[in-house]
């Protein structure tokens, strides 16, 4: 119950997303209580991990990765950080995230990505989101839905991962609409020239990008043939898989609804490297941490 009320105080946080600077300061000033902090990537992430500590955890939100990793270093023994992947692990020169109290998603790509593995291994038919619809008020997507989505979020991800090892620059965000014209365009489209739509329709969303279309497609094609052996769910972007399955049932739940979902409701697997990782750092330090069974 107490957990419960904990989790309940959290669904809206006026903490603010704090700066590098403002992480130190914060545990600086904190260090001597016996309350552990996890810090991570903003409220959104906040909202699941509150889901999961013990009473004893309180979780900060920070402006970002990079005042994650810097903002926890000098703390190891009443804090972890926790980051999203965002494909380091297919980079050759990738950083080493699992520092002493520094911890990565690694090999789920994001949070978002880890939750619907988890829920895929689970082997339910549906996912039933209750939503705020007069007419629907719980709206089934099936299985095979999300699978869809999966296998879009790849094809996806792959330019993504491609874009982050050369440094490009593609642009995948919109600001005319939360769902991006070449996202849905992309989904929608059913002949044989895919990755050519995804391409494009990313190029058209970017500003002065150097390479040309063919050239994009035939590192694309390479990268394809590089990742093969990589699983679904390392190179998801969990955002892209939640913006497709919206695309993909109609627009009937939105984007927002279906992570809302995913933070509050799946039950994380215990088997990912990631909670093994923080068990091993609470075992060690003797601060309780996280509840994963």
């Amino acid at each position: 119950m107490e957990q419960r009320k904990k989790n309940m105080s959290h669904e809206k946080s006026d903490k603010p997303s704090y700066s590098e600077k403002g992480i130190a300061a914060r545990l600086s000033k904190l260090h001597s209580g016996k309350t552990t902090y996890i810090v991570v990537e903003g409220e959104s992430d906040m909202e699941f991990w509150n889901t999961i500590t013990e009473s004893e955890v309180e979780v900060l939100p920070a402006h970002g990765r990079s005042a994650v990793i810097e903002g926890v270093r000098k703390f190891p023994k009443i804090s972890v950080g926790v980051v999203d992947d965002d494909y380091e692990q297919i980079r050759e020169n990738n950083e080493n995230l699992n520092d002493t109290n520094l911890f990565s998603t690694k090999e789920p790509n994001d949070i978002e990505s880890l939750l619907f593995q988890s829920w895929m291994e689970g082997g339910e038919d549906c996912i039933y989101l209750r939503t705020r619809g007069k007419i629907h008020r719980i709206i089934p997507i099936r299985r095979q839905v999300v699978k869809k989505a999966v296998s879009v979020s790849r094809r996806v991800g792959i330019l993504r991962a491609v874009n982050h090892i050369e440094g490009w620059g593609l642009r995948f965000n919109s600001d005319s609409s939360f769902i991006p014209s070449w996202l849905e365009e992309f989904v929608n489209y059913e002949g044989i020239d895919g990755v050519r739509i995804l391409i494009e329709g990313v190029k058209r969303n970017s500003v002065q990008i150097k390479p040309s279309a063919g050239e994009i497609i035939s590192r694309y094609e390479q990268a394809e043939r590089e990742f093969h052996d990589f699983s679904d769910y390392s190179l998801t972007n969990g955002h892209d898989l939640s913006k497709t399955i919206q695309i993909l049932t109609g627009g009937v739940v939105t984007s927002k609804e279906i992570e809302k979902w995913l933070r509050r409701e799946v039950k994380p697997r215990a088997s990912f490297d990631l909670f093994k990782n923080m068990n091993a750092w609470s075992k060690k330090t003797g601060r309780p941490l996280i509840r994963v069974n």
